[in-house]
Parts: structure tokens; C-alpha cells; sequence
């Protein structure tokens, strides 16, 4: 939302099989109009902001898309609501690196599985993995990114484990099932410490201009 009365701004996006849509009004909601779709199929999760520039209105959706290697955070933008052309921005990039040789594994019959040689190191945006919001004139971002590796053998079938386990201020996150989750830097002002490169999530923060 953005200015009030008969002249208030509404966005909203929301998903569609082939993507995101973003529906606006100028007049209060009294009407809408309905944007081109965008983001592909499979994108989700979207957040839209209206933010006042100097002389126009720039809009932002934020969402999740399914890339080649695994989902990405996707950003579009308008710098001029809606009548500009909407640019689109990859704030993530999901990857696969092929990874070392698996040893083989102890099977019923007391042999071993041959070593698995086709492993693969997967980086991508975890399971609704990201929130967003204002601050001032500019967005803030936290992400949640995960790294998996993933090994295929019998017949193509493919198993998959995190390659580290999540950690947050040096301690191991507690099951919300469990008693509930660790704080976060409380306060958002100690220091943390150094990050462990081997640990599953990695939590990023990032702020859009």
C-alpha cells in the first residue's frame, strides 16, 4: 500500500501456473489492472513492495523460481509503477560442482558398492527460504542457503544428504519440536563468529536499493 484515501496505491502479486501476476490499483481498489505474468513456471512465494522515488512510484516483487540447478531468488522491478518496462534480476544463483568420489558401501551379502563416482554438490535457496522487508528506502533481505551433496548410482536413482549441519552463534539449532529455535544474533548487534564454510545453511543478508 502506498499514500491513503481515494488515491491510495495497491499492489499484490500472486501465483499462477505459469508464474507471478501482479494486479494494481490506483483509485483505492475501487479497479484493478492485471500485469503481465512473469517468472515462469513453478516461480512462488512473491513479496511486492511500493516504494516513492522523487518522481514516480518503483515497485519490487521479490519470489522464488525454479532454475537448472535449483531455486533461485528472483527480483523484478518497475521503476516507474506500472507504466515502465519491468526488469528482471537474479539475486541468487543455484549451482551443481561435480564432488569428490564417494567411498563404496557395506551391503547385506558382506561386499561393497562400488565407489560413487558421479556426486554432485548442489547450492540453492532453501525450502521458502527467504523473508523481506522495508527499512526506509531500501529492502532487506535475509536468505537461507542450502548446500546438499547428492550422489546417483542403482539405475540412476539418486540419494542425497546435507553436507554440514546447521548452526547458528556456534551452537547446533535445536528441532522447533524440541523446545524451539535458537535466538539470532539477538538485537542484531553482537558479533557473530566467523562463518564455518561446511555448515548445510548458510543465512545471508542483503539489502536492494
Amino acid at each position: 500500500l502506498l499514500g491513503s484515501g481515494p488515491t491510495l496505491q495497491i499492489a499484490y502479486a500472486y501465483e499462477v501456473a505459469a508464474g507471478i501476476r501482479v494486479a494494481t490499483s490506483a483509485d483505492g481498489g475501487l479497479t484493478f489492472t492485471q500485469l503481465d505474468t512473469f517468472g515462469g513456471s513453478g516461480a512462488h512465494l512473491p513479496s511486492v513492495f511500493l516504494r516513492q522515488g522523487p518522481s514516480s512510484v518503483q515497485a519490487d516483487v521479490l519470489f522464488l523460481a525454479a532454475a537448472a540447478c535449483g531455486t533461485e531468488l528472483h527480483h523484478a522491478r518497475w521503476t516507474d509503477f506500472p507504466a515502465s518496462v519491468r526488469e528482471d534480476f537474479r539475486v541468487t544463483q543455484a549451482t551443481m560442482t561435480p564432488t569428490p568420489s564417494l567411498p563404496g558401501r557395506p551391503i547385506w551379502n558382506g561386499g561393497h558398492t562400488p565407489p560413487l563416482s558421479f556426486g554432485w554438490r548442489i547450492q540453492q535457496v532453501s525450502w521458502l527460504g527467504y523473508d523481506a522487508t522495508l527499512d526506509g528506502d531500501q529492502i532487506v533481505v535475509a536468505v537461507d542457503e542450502v548446500t546438499f551433496d547428492a550422489a546417483y548410482c542403482c539405475y540412476g536413482a539418486s540419494f542425497g544428504a546435507p553436507s554440514g549441519r546447521f548452526e547458528v552463534n556456534g551452537q547446533a539449532a535445536q528441532n522447533s519440536s524440541q523446545g524451539g529455535t535458537p535466538p539470532l544474533a539477538p538485537g542484531m548487534t553482537e558479533p557473530l563468529p566467523p562463518v564455518d564454510p561446511a555448515h548445510a545453511h548458510q543465512l545471508a543478508l542483503l539489502r536492494l536499493r
